[in-house]
């Protein structure tokens, strides 16, 4: 049997959406866990979601894909309404229309397993190796050796003196 993971994520104006539906625990790693975990902004079906801006992270599995899960939970709030409204027939209480579900109810259709995959909020940190790039000293170094090595060749080669 295999499993399904969503992502739905709640940005800073409370907004929530559904970024990734249907993928596989690989799939979720590699579009997902490793942009997010790094502090990358996610680029998804062409438009780009800052990692900043993301204030909250749902991790969504189900048994069956996304479309099917939001069909039976549709058929489930349909049926609850239904009955309602057998059992309180002639009391005055009815509840009318039909639920029509939204992307958004995957978070009540299947089980939260965000914590499996994120323990900690993403880093704001670069890496190691870009840190040392991006040293206005290291930088310096660099550049004066990288200049005395060009100068060294220029007088060596054209015979000038400098």
């Amino acid at each position: 049997m295999s499993n399904y993971f969503h992502v739905v994520t709640q940005d800073l104006n409370k907004s929530e959406q559904v970024l990734f539906r249907d993928l596989s625990k690989k799939e979720l790693k590699k579009h997902f866990l490793k942009p997010f975990k790094n502090g990358r902004n996610l680029f998804i079906n062409g438009t780009i979601y800052k990692n900043a801006e993301i204030k909250k992270v749902q991790i969504i599995k189900t048994e069956v894909h996304f479309q099917k899960t939001l069909d039976i939970y549709e058929d489930q709030q349909n049926n609850s309404r239904n009955k309602l409204n057998n059992e309180q027939y002639g009391s005055g209480v009815v509840f009318v229309g039909p639920y029509f579900s939204q992307d958004i109810d995957i978070i009540d259709c299947g089980e939260n397993v965000t914590t499996e995959f994120l323990k900690l909020p993403p880093s704001n940190q670069p890496s190691f190796l870009a840190s040392i790039f991006k040293n206005p000293w290291f930088i310096r170094i660099v550049g004066g050796i990288i200049l005395a090595v060009i100068l060294w060749a220029i007088s060596h080669y054209s015979g000038l003196a400098l």
